[in-house]
């Protein structure tokens, strides 16, 4: 009898999602950088016990219709991938269908969506990467995702996680990233009902730093206008102090 077997489905995702998402703050970040490619100018992160409980994206980006919606979870289905040299490049943080089956194999999801409100949004919840329902609700442009039991289905993996305030530190980091790399979107951070960061999305270098380590600190920094290289893709700009 062979000893080599191909695993369920069940099995495969888990392991997959073990690889993408570590603990709360690697779904922050994936979830983030999902609102940042559909284009949105304002996100706001909202968690309870360190993330552990529950997370919560909202964003209003460009949204999506049904069908988008239902392939959004499903694996290796993605709109940021057209060819092959589409991998290589950097036009995006990455693969919105990659983040959110592995996120959801691993948890309690729902996600609310909305293309065209005049259409109308749609709703889907599902648990253990299995939808349990789609339905029509009334939202405004951009979508919302929540995360709630996170790794409830993989107990080794979550009794390796900190204590809520070491996991929210951890979450607090990604966003201080997000603020200082993309001040022009207006990104608030709440933790156990605290606000505990909110940039003006004003697309101030400087403002960005000030929200996050302070007006002493950040008016004593001199702003590097950005600098795009003739024969490179990308641009430099940032900030710097003596």
């Amino acid at each position: 009898m062979s000893q080599i077997r191909i695993l369920g489905d069940d099995v495969i995702n888990r392991i997959a999602a073990g690889e993408v998402i570590q603990r709360p703050a690697s779904v922050v970040k994936e979830l983030v950088e999902n609102a940042i490619d559909a284009g949105a100018s304002k996100i706001d992160i909202t968690i309870k016990g360190g993330g552990k409980r529950s997370i919560r994206i909202d964003d209003n980006g460009k949204g999506m219709d049904e069908e988008d919606l239902l392939l959004s979870i499903e694996r290796h289905a993605t709109s940021k991938v057209q060819e092959d040299d589409d991998i290589f490049g950097a036009h995006s943080l990455g693969f919105r269908g990659e983040a959110l089956p592995s996120i959801a194999a691993v948890s309690s999801m729902t996600i609310e969506s909305c293309a065209t409100p005049d259409e109308g949004g749609n709703q889907l919840h599902c648990v253990g990467g299995v939808i349990r329902d789609v339905t029509p609700c009334a939202r405004a442009r951009g979508t919302s995702v929540e995360i709630k039991r996170l790794f409830y289905n993989t107990p080794a993996r979550r009794k390796f996680l900190k204590s809520d305030n070491v996991e929210a530190a951890h979450i607090r980091d990604v966003v201080t990233s997000v603020i200082l790399t993309h001040p022009e979107i207006g990104v608030t951070y709440r933790s156990d009902g605290r606000q505990l960061l909110k940039s003006t999305g004003d697309g101030e270098v400087l403002n960005a730093i000030v929200r996050i380590f302070g007006a002493k600190d950040g008016t004593q920094m001199v702003e590097v206008p950005k600098q795009k290289h003739p024969s490179l893709p990308f641009s430099l700009w940032g900030a710097v102090s003596t």
